[in-house]
């Protein structure tokens, strides 16, 4: 009995870690998503600032720098849960590397 016993323990560990390892991936994807998505406002942003800066309308420039800065929080803030993720529920012999890049685009392209 105690045998059919570890069996089934182990193999309910191993279908939670599936688990566990299914939703932080799903979670990952979500996240990267979401990240992917505020670096296309950032750079939005950024165009703005700079026809804004062309046409000497420093109020616009302004306005979409705060924005920028905003946006920016929240990217770092999504890199740092998918970083978390990815280090506590990946296998620890694998390097992975982050699909979010940790620093702003140049404003101008």
């Amino acid at each position: 009995m105690n045998r059919l016993s570890a069996r089934a323990d182990r193999a309910a560990a191993t279908e939670a870690a599936a688990a566990d390892q299914g939703q932080a991936d799903y979670f990952v994807r979500l996240l990267s998503q979401i990240c992917r998505r505020t670096n296309i406002r950032i750079d939005m942003y950024q165009r703005g600032i700079a026809t804004a800066d062309a046409d000497g309308d420093s109020g616009y420039a302004c306005a979409f720098r705060h924005l920028t800065r905003l946006e920016e929080h929240d990217r770092q803030a999504l890199v740092v849960l998918i970083d978390h993720l990815q280090r506590r529920l990946s296998p620890p012999d694998t390097d992975e590397v982050s699909p979010i890049p940790r620093r702003a685009r140049p404003v101008v392209r």
